[in-house]
C-alpha cells in the first residue's frame, strides 16, 4: 500500500549531533487510487488522528490550543 505524507513545517528540527541532517514529521494519507476511502486520513497515524480529533474539539470548546507530545 503506497500513502501520501503532508510534512508539517512547524515539526522540522536539525539533528544536534549532525546538523546536515534533519527531521519532519508528517500527516498520513491514503493513495487518491485506492478502492476504498481515496485520499481519506489513514485510520493507523496516530498523531493525525488525534490532531484530527480531539485537537479540534478541544480548541472550539475551551478557546486552548492542546499540545502533547506521542511522537518519539
Amino acid at each position: 500500500m503506497e500513502l501520501v505524507g503532508i510534512p508539517d513545517p512547524e515539526t522540522f528540527c536539525q539533528l544536534p549531533w549532525d546538523k546536515r541532517v534533519g527531521r519532519v514529521f508528517v500527516t498520513c494519507f491514503r493513495n487518491r487510487e485506492e478502492r476504498q476511502n481515496p485520499g481519506g486520513h489513514l485510520t493507523s497515524d496516530c498523531r493525525g488522528n488525534f490532531k484530527r480529533i480531539f485537537m479540534e474539539e478541544f480548541e472550539k470548546k475551551h478557546g486552548l490550543e492542546l499540545r502533547v507530545g506521542t511522537d518519539p
